[in-house]
């Protein structure tokens, strides 16, 4: 065994040499100076014989090592009321003992530090897969940059918006000039002055609030970007302005005609809102359309806005639900827009205000556009009820004047008759044709005054009502 021992005694690990019948025929010198020491008992764990003779385990490794054909097996042995951690190999030799038996390598080391850095890579993986997960998919741009403008990490938002393969450019070859010199003068104010920074910036229809903060990255201070997507926001804050235009168009525009065309006019001037039509059917059939698509689809037939006006209820739904031959899919070319129709109602009068427009409406928008619908017809009714009173004022108009030519015409047959009385009927017959005719004139001049108190009714109420 002089070899052997020459070449493990002062091997670094735990080594020793064991027969097949767990019988220790050699230990090196780490092993049998500790041996008496942190390792007392644990040897007899692995293999009894070599230290009391008791008989071995039935999860010895030398004896799965024969059991499997005398091949390579490793082994952990852990003694936790200790804190030991023990890691063994039991090589299988071509060599035998004088009593002809087997023997076997045992080699045994800490693997503490090697399980640490395996369980490190393994957390250091996960976090890195973690953060990519989360990198990859949020909906906001995000992005790091050297101090240089140059590109460490994007993802795909980013991607989408400056174009594929960013890591390692810089924004000076991504941006156009004007914009990549404002980001350039932004990213030096957040790495070399640790500076935060704020802005707002568009790209591809989107908006994005974007912020710039320092961060330390392996030592070296580069700049995060976060541009947070505010694009619905801008949409809801667009239409909310929009929606006070209208209502103060709604309380100051008395052509129903016109007003109906100032809002599809102020709608279509919504970016996403390729088309607007209202129209109302009924005793005052209307139609009013504005946007980009007005002229080639103004007399369109929609299916859509026809459920809205029957059923009463805001219809949304994209185009493809349209017949082949639908006027605006064929303009579009595509099955990405949408059509929605809110109900317009007042008491003689009902509609539709119809929107088409690229991706669908979020909740906060449907519910704008559903308020400004009950404008509208808040204000289809407030002209209902402005026609009614301008052909009420017509009609007391005509009932005051046929009024007092009747009264003229009755005085005029009174005067007749009392000159026949006077002239013709003497006595008491005449002195009482001429009192009822009397009384006649005084119910008339009683009518009269009411048809002048009516004039100055008729005046008061139309500058005041």
């Amino acid at each position: 065994m002089e070899p052997i021992s020459q070449v493990f005694e002062n091997f670094p690990l735990y080594t020793m040499l064991v027969d097949e019948d767990h019988s220790l025929v050699y230990m090196n010198r780490i092993l049998r100076n500790d041996i008496d020491g942190k390792l007392k008992g644990v040897i007899s764990r692995y293999c009894p014989d070599a230290s009391d003779g008791a008989s071995h385990p039935q999860d010895c490794p030398l004896c799965e090592s024969i059991r499997k054909g005398y091949v390579p097996v490793k082994f952990e042995l852990r003694d936790f009321s200790r804190n030991l951690w023990l890691a063994t190999a039991v090589c299988p030799l071509h060599t035998k003992n004088q009593n002809e038996k087997r023997l076997f390598l045992c080699i045994f080391w800490d693997p503490h530090e090697a399980k640490l850095n395996e369980l490190l890579k393994g957390e250091l993986k996960r976090n890195e897969e973690i953060y990519r997960a989360i990198f990859d998919n949020t909906p906001n741009m995000v992005g790091i940059f050297t101090g240089d403008g140059v590109i460490v990490d994007a993802n795909a938002v980013m991607a989408e918006c400056f174009g594929p393969d960013l890591a390692g450019r810089n924004i000076k070859d991504v941006l156009p000039k004007e914009v990549s010199e404002k980001w350039m003068n932004y990213i030096a104010n957040v790495v070399e002055r640790r500076r935060r920074i704020a802005f707002e910036f568009s790209c591809n229809g989107r908006h994005y609030l974007v912020s710039m903060v320092p961060v330390d990255l392996a030592g070296e201070r580069h700049c995060l970007l976060i541009g947070r997507d505010v694009t619905e926001m801008k949409h809801r804050e667009m239409l909310l302005r929009t929606l006070i235009r209208i209502e103060m168009l709604v309380d100051s525009e008395k052509d129903r005609k016109k007003l109906l065309e100032e809002v599809c006019s102020e709608l279509s001037s919504f970016p996403n809102y390729l088309l607007v039509r209202i129209d109302l059917v009924g005793k005052d059939r209307l139609s009013v359309v504005s946007g980009n698509l007005a002229d080639a689809a103004g007399d369109m037939h929609c299916r859509v806005m026809e459920r809205a006006i029957r059923h009463g209820v805001s219809v949304s739904m994209k185009v493809d639900v349209c017949d082949e031959n639908c006027t605006l899919r064929n303009l579009s070319g595509s099955d990405e827009i949408w059509i929605t129709s809110l109900p317009l109602r007042a008491d003689g009068v009902s509609g539709a205000l119809t929107v088409f427009h690229s991706g669908s409406l979020s909740q906060e928008e449907l519910a704008i556009l559903e308020t400004l619908s009950a404008d509208i017809s808040f204000a289809l009714r407030a002209f209902e009820l402005e026609e009614i009173r301008m052909k009420a004022y017509e009609k007391i108009e005509d009932i005051v004047y046929r009024s007092a030519i009747l009264t003229d015409e009755i005085k005029n047959a009174l005067t007749v008759i009392s000159g026949i009385a006077e002239l013709k009927i003497s006595g008491v017959e005449s002195a009482k044709i001429l009192e009822q005719v009397d009384r006649i004139k005084k119910i008339l001049d009683e009518i009269d005054n009411g048809w002048i108190e009516s004039e100055k009714l008729k005046k008061f109420l139309k500058k005041y009502v």
